[in-house]
Parts: C-alpha cells; sequence; structure tokens
C-alpha cells in the first residue's frame, strides 16, 4: 500500500536547503577564481605575442637600417591594431595592449608591453641588443 507524506513531511528542511546553497557557493567561489587566473594568463601571453612580433619587426628593421627604430607607445584597439613605426614597417598589436620602445645609450633597445587585465604592474620587456 502507499503510504502519503503528510504535508509536514513534504520538501526539503531549512538545514538541507542551507547546505546547498553552502555547496554551491564554494563551487562558484572556486570556479571564478579559476576563470579569473585563466584570463589574467590569456593577456599575460597576448601582450608576449605581441612584444615577439614587435622584435621580429624591428629585427628586420635593425638588418636593413644598422640600428633599431624608437616607437610608440601605441595602443591596439578594435578599430585599429596596425600601427606604422618607419617607411613599409608595421606593427599588429591586440587590442588592450600598449607597446613602445626605449633605446638605451648602448644603442641597445628595449620594447615594453602591458595590458589593463593583466595584474597591476605586469610589464614583458625583451631587449635586443647590437
Amino acid at each position: 500500500m502507499l503510504h502519503h507524506k503528510q504535508s509536514s513531511e513534504l520538501g526539503f528542511s531549512l538545514m538541507e536547503l542551507l547546505y546547498i546553497i553552502l555547496i554551491i557557493g564554494i563551487l562558484s567561489t572556486l570556479a571564478i577564481s579559476t576563470y579569473k587566473g585563466f584570463k589574467q594568463s590569456s593577456f599575460e601571453n597576448t601582450v608576449r605575442h605581441d612584444i615577439r612580433n614587435a622584435a621580429l619587426a624591428c629585427e628586420s628593421y635593425y638588418a636593413e637600417h644598422q640600428s633599431y627604430p624608437v616607437f610608440g607607445p601605441f595602443t591596439g584597439t578594435k578599430n585599429n591594431q596596425n600601427f606604422t613605426f618607419a617607411p613599409s614597417y608595421t606593427l599588429t598589436i591586440s587590442e588592450g595592449v600598449t607597446i613602445h620602445s626605449v633605446r638605451q645609450s648602448d644603442q641597445s633597445l628595449d620594447i615594453i608591453g602591458t595590458h589593463p587585465g593583466t595584474s597591476q604592474g605586469f610589464q614583458y620587456t625583451r631587449h635586443l641588443s647590437l
């Protein structure tokens, strides 16, 4: 014979609901912090990629002119990602990335890149020497 629950036995108790909410809160906290870590890493890798491409363009310029070009700062936007730093030399910079170069006293070049989505103070530098 089937027994029906009385009205006081229907559904979950308040404690059971609180445990479920607690578990969901813990899992969502873990997921959000992991997501932020992946996002941060992605921005940093984008900066490194753009710096690597800028370094290749600067090395190509050096091979032709025997000096490194000073350029920037250039910031890639959704509508503008290509920047000319010398006749026939163009850099493609990802959205949000800012790149500039600094010539050192020994005529070497530092290419510096940042992204606002990275942790505060993140800066990637590539040093090109003669």
